[in-house]
């Protein structure tokens, strides 16, 4: 409080120097150990703030569908096989964190273990390789059972498909209300353009229905 600031901004950059001091720990201990050539350190962040804050203009917070909700750092140092200060903007998520460490590591995938993931090991090395595009899924609502639709996001590389029918709701009938925004141009998401174009948001719909029905078979 020092500064003068609120006792919650307080909290946020108290917080912010205590990550930062143990991750510097953390680096230390590895030099110390003379570990830091040959140890991955991955660094990623939980989803979106509990309240309407430092979120870089981007919409939402936790628990919501929008790039403020969604998007986290993720930063990853390999010494050995990194250059320092490489960046790829390509779309990935927590799924990919396996795959990219098995393929690192040279280790093969567990047996009769269908990973969802993909690994970005070419990314983070900077090679040049054919690279499809696809589509993450992130659904949350409250309950044990999902729901065809509930509270959905279906992201590619440039656009997301989203209705956001309450995170709080254990029970929704619909019908879902479609939002489509072009997060290449538009990552703030602020022109809904579902009217504009129903051809991509009945193929993201799509992808959705079968990724629901894929993950929801067990």
């Amino acid at each position: 409080r020092a500064l003068g600031l609120d006792e919650a901004t307080s909290a946020i950059y108290g917080m912010c120097e205590n990550v930062d001091t143990n991750v510097g720990r953390l680096l230390a201990a590895l030099d110390a150990q003379k570990l830091r050539e040959r140890t991955i350190v991955v660094f990623l962040t939980d989803n979106g703030p509990s309240t309407a804050r430092f979120n870089g203009g981007m919409k939402g917070i936790k628990a919501d569908l929008n790039e403020g909700s969604t998007r986290v750092p993720l930063m990853i140092r390999w010494p050995a096989r990194l250059k320092a200060g490489h960046t790829s903007g390509r779309i990935s998520a927590h799924i990919d964190i396996m795959p990219t460490l098995l393929e690192a590591c040279g280790a093969p995938a567990p047996k009769g273990v269908k990973l969802d993931g993909r690994s970005i090991l070419p990314l983070l090395e900077g090679r040049q390789v054919d690279w499809p595009d696809r589509t993450l899924f992130i659904q949350t609502h409250r309950g044990d059972v999902p729901i065809l639709y509930h509270h959905f996001m279906a992201r590619n590389q440039e656009w997301k498909l989203v209705n956001a029918s309450g995170f709080g709701l254990e029970e929704w009938s619909g019908p879902p209300q479609f939002e489509l925004y072009h997060i290449a141009d538009d990552p703030a998401e602020k022109k809904n353009l579902a009217a504009d174009r129903p051809e991509l948001v009945e193929q993201l719909k799509k992808q959705y229905e079968a990724w629901f029905k894929d993950v929801g078979s067990t």
